[in-house]
């Protein structure tokens, strides 16, 4: 049975939390469980919070796709750390419009190129290590190394 007491707490820390930033159910309840909150208190406070529309996992991806779009992220690295954080598919596919363009994709990748010469005795390896590294997929980092040594 879960106290007014503890539900009013962790109803505060969640507020704290998404006071920062926007959280996933996932990430409430790992910070609670920290802060240790039992597993009881936790489910009634993120259910609480998911029900009056404090966490909403739509809100908290497109929020998170635009400022990794806009840090240089690939769709595939953004969709796995996505994933990891708790947003299903079917939440991830809803905010694909989030996403760059295929074209918009293409000039990021070559710009990412663009910032740094490979010194190395294969530089095609190096260059696709270092977008798929920025989670860009292997098809479009095919092209856009091959169009950037080919220039």
């Amino acid at each position: 049975m879960v106290t007014p007491q503890r539900h009013r707490e962790a109803m505060e820390k969640i507020n704290s939390l998404i006071a920062v930033r926007e959280r996933t159910a996932k990430e409430a309840r790992q910070r609670l469980a920290s802060c240790g909150f039992t597993s009881e208190e936790v489910d009634d406070a993120v259910e609480t919070a998911l029900r009056v529309n404090l966490i909403n996992e739509e809100r908290y991806a497109r929020a998170f796709i635009r400022g990794k779009v806009h840090s240089g992220w690939g769709r595939v690295k953004i969709t796995q750390r996505l994933v990891a954080n708790g947003v299903d598919e079917e939440t991830i596919a809803r905010c694909a419009d989030e996403f760059s363009s295929t074209d918009e994709e293409y000039r990021v990748a070559m710009a990412e190129l663009s910032k740094r010469q490979a010194h190395s005795k294969n530089p095609y390896a190096t260059y696709m290590r270092r977008l798929m590294g920025r989670g860009f997929s292997y098809e479009l980092s095919t092209r856009v190394v091959r169009d950037f040594l080919s220039a």
